[in-house]
């Protein structure tokens, strides 16, 4: 009988159904901003319409590399299909660093969001409203389970509250105290810190906790777009996603962790699956 851990391993790797998200409403979005730029030589303005960044202060040229342009460059008039795919497969769907759901952004502000309590999710509210300008609001925004956030964004904002420090340099308590100081969020817990230099930057994708990878035994875990059969390089702005590595020691199904891990992990994996033995 599978583990309650092998059986949210084996909801990791099945891969989101895109179809339950493309919407025809999202197609005909994608064909009328194609069908407006038509004749305009700049191509890329398809995409900076779909992701919602024409207004944005910071142009894609400070933000995506050639390597996430090119294909709306080089395919401007792709199929709607082909675009809406590209978006969910390589942006939403994927780790990445310009875009982070709203968990994501709770951990690296200092906030368990899978462990908040009813007060202190009113508190989450009202911090997380601060960082509203930053909240991605392109195609797709409203048909995923969080919201998602421009990571640009995110940190210019934090730096306006903080007098300029840097999200990276403080731990959640020291997060928490600047949050205290410009709102009234009495009931909200910053995230227990383990050391000074504790700064957690994403979840483990079963158990939910912080992880900080720089201090906490945790591995990385296949990138998203593999479970579409696509390649196994990812973008240059893609990231992995980790796992503590404490979560897998019930795992007794060791194909079903090779499955789970990323390739260049797996000395690590099967070091840790010698030791379970030898144990």
């Amino acid at each position: 009988m599978s583990s309650a851990i092998e059986n949210k391993i084996k909801k990791l790797l099945t891969p989101v159904d895109l179809k339950t998200i493309i919407k025809d409403k999202h197609l005909k979005t994608i064909k009328k901003i194609q069908n407006k730029y038509r004749n305009n030589l700049k191509k890329d303005e398809v995409i900076l319409e779909l992701l919602d960044l024409k207004e944005k202060e910071f142009k894609y040229g400070e933000v995506f590399d050639t390597n996430v342009m090119g294909f709306f460059i080089n395919n401007p008039f792709a199929k709607s299909e082909a675009y809406a795919e590209f978006i969910l497969r390589e942006l939403l769907l994927q780790s990445n660093v310009f875009l982070i759901d709203e968990p994501t952004l709770a951990v690296r502000l200092g906030v368990n969001f899978f462990n908040l309590k009813d007060k202190e999710k009113k508190d989450w509210q009202r911090i997380k409203f601060l960082f509203l300008p930053a909240k991605y609001t392109g195609i797709f925004s409203e048909s995923m389970p969080y919201s998602f956030y421009w990571v640009s964004e995110v940190h210019e904002i934090f730096e306006k509250l903080s007098d300029k420090k840097l999200m990276v340099e403080l731990n959640p308590f020291e997060k928490m105290e600047i949050f205290r100081k410009v709102l009234n969020v009495p009931h909200i817990r910053a995230i227990p810190v383990k050391g000074q230099d504790y700064c957690p930057w994403y979840y483990c994708k079963i158990t939910k906790k912080p992880i900080d990878p720089f201090i906490e035994n945790c591995i990385k875990i296949v990138p998203s777009k593999t479970l579409y059969k696509c390649s196994w390089n990812v973008f240059s702005w893609q990231e992995p996603d980790y796992v503590l590595l404490d979560s897998l020691r019930t795992v007794k199904d060791v194909n079903l962790l090779k499955r789970l891990i990323h390739w260049e992990e797996l000395n690590l994996l099967k070091k840790n699956l010698k030791r379970r033995t030898e144990q």
